[in-house]
């Protein structure tokens, strides 16, 4: 269990609606931005919380089109696209890992909620003109948020119903053979009771890299997607709302390397050429490269589908029972030739460091809460929370076949949260808050012929608390203190 501490005081000033984005004052004394960024709506003026927030206008005006474009415009949020679009590396404030997504259980400090829901998957293809916010909340959010937020969490919320039908057409092209698509319907088809929206959206790119050696393009993208929101509101105390996405992605060979490893002073190395030519057991170097593709397949594809559903129920003493669930099944094809070189070294029929791989995710986040009313002074919330992760993999040998020589990993983690928030005085608030977490992972490692090779289990219990205090001088000015703690669950080494 890794873990550090963070401790600070911030005195910040916030005028009108103004974000840590860059809009301009006029902007932000016109339009007054809500977050969540407390899993409550509240002003983004009266939140005691690091936060930049992007509203739908400040997405669309600049033309932001993915996490990657987000992070250009945030303070303390560092994203690139070093795998494509897959095994994404958000870093807030420096806390990261080089090795997160590649080896099971080591994870990124940074975890992305879509509608407060944790998502462990990639998000780079989201469809963005779906989005009614972005949020990235900054510090450890381990406390209110659970895994893998030891240093932030980044919280896209999509877009509900409009009260009147309406719809949006928008196709754009660019350079590079960069084009998009996109259409939304949707409305009240009940007044008060029955609502919902459909989206749909293609985008393509043609890629920026050509490599020299074979002539082809590298860097393509495409994606379609369908989102589905539906709202129903019984009456007054109960709201359901169901989203429903589907997409496909199909990406072209990614563009790792810029130069091949006889540029790199990394002999004698393994992947060095100049060690390859030394291997007295191997035929001359000259009669082992290939300029053909060396894996059965290069890029990325994904199928993926995601349900999420969320209810809230407000009972007559005012206190409100909120539940979230969400499921998302996805099968990703990755594969890539990363022996860096201007052509392929093979052993056999396989080349030297290439692979190709089928993942299969399975992943339910379930979450119940208990609040007390919101216009007490003295509030409080329970809640309990349970995640369940499954992760099948198979590499692809040539000719495409799967093989059954992959990895098994299971996740599930479990835990009970608390918060306490009491008004001292009418501009003096203090909110504790603490998590109890009980998480448990599992690796199996399968040989060629499909036998177990390594199977280990492991449990990490962790308790991580948080304080804030905030103290509001004036409309226009509040200072504020938070002290918290940020938990990284362990892992397995496996083979």
């Amino acid at each position: 269990m890794g873990r550090f501490l963070l401790s600070f005081a911030v005195v910040t000033v916030l005028v009108g609606g103004l974000s840590a984005t860059s809009v301009s004052a006029e902007q932000a004394l016109i339009e007054e931005i809500t977050v969540t960024a407390r899993k409550v709506e509240e002003s983004l003026n009266d939140a005691p919380v690091t936060v930049s927030a992007f509203t739908d206008s400040v997405i669309e005006e600049p033309d932001l089109n993915s996490v990657t474009d987000i992070a250009r415009f945030t303070p303390g949020l560092s994203f690139s696209s070093a795998f494509g679009r897959a095994t994404e590396r958000p870093v807030v404030r420096g806390q990261g890992n080089i090795l997160a997504g590649v080896q099971f259980g080591v994870e990124s400090g940074v975890a992305y909620f879509v509608d407060g829901m944790y998502y462990a998957g990639d998000i780079q293809s989201l469809d963005m003109t779906n989005l009614e916010r972005v949020e990235i909340v900054k510090g450890p959010q381990s406390a209110l948020y659970g895994r893998n937020t030891y240093s932030g969490a980044i919280n896209f919320v999509t877009r509900d119903p409009d009260e009147e039908f309406s719809g949006k057409v928008r196709a754009r092209g660019l350079e590079s053979g960069e084009q998009e698509f996109f259409g939304s319907f949707g409305g009240q088809f009940i007044d008060g009771v029955l609502a919902a929206q459909a989206a749909v959206r293609h985008y393509s790119f043609d890629g920026q890299w050509e490599n020299e050696v074979t002539s082809r393009d590298v860097g393509q993208e495409e994606t379609t997607s369908v989102n589905l929101t539906v709202d129903w509101t019984q009456n007054d105390t109960f709201a359901l709302t169901t989203r429903m996405r589907f997409q496909e992605d199909e990406d072209g060979t990614r563009p790792f390397f810029l130069q091949s490893a006889t540029e790199n002073n990394c002999y004698p190395g393994y992947r060095s050429l100049g060690n390859v030519a030394c291997l007295p057991f191997l035929p001359p170097l000259g009669s082992l490269y290939s300029l053909n593709q060396g894996v059965a397949f290069s890029g990325v594809e994904r199928e993926l589908s995601v349900y999420a559903v969320s209810a809230q129920y407000e009972m007559s003493s005012g206190h409100l029972v909120t539940f979230q669930t969400s499921l998302r099944d996805e099968e990703r094809k990755t594969g890539s030739d990363s022996n860096h070189g201007p052509t392929n070294f093979f052993i056999g029929p396989e080349a030297f460091f290439a692979i190709s791989r089928v993942s299969d995710y399975t992943e339910s986040t379930y979450e119940m809460r208990l609040e007390s009313p919101a216009e007490s002074a003295l509030r409080w919330s329970a809640g309990i929370f349970y995640y369940d992760y499954e992760q099948d993999q198979s590499d692809v040998v040539p000719g495409g076949g799967i093989t059954d020589d992959g990895t098994d990993n299971f996740i599930t983690n479990l835990a009970v949260l608390r918060s306490l928030g009491w008004d001292v005085s009418s501009d003096f608030t203090t909110t504790p808050e603490v998590r109890y977490v009980d998480e448990e992972k599992e690796q199996e490692d399968l040989d060629a012929d499909g036998s177990v090779e390594f199977a280990g289990a492991r449990s990490f219990t962790s308790l991580a608390p948080r304080l804030t205090i905030d103290y509001r001088l004036n409309d226009a000015t509040m200072l504020y203190g938070i002290y918290s703690e940020g938990i990284k669950p362990g892992g397995l080494n496996g083979t």
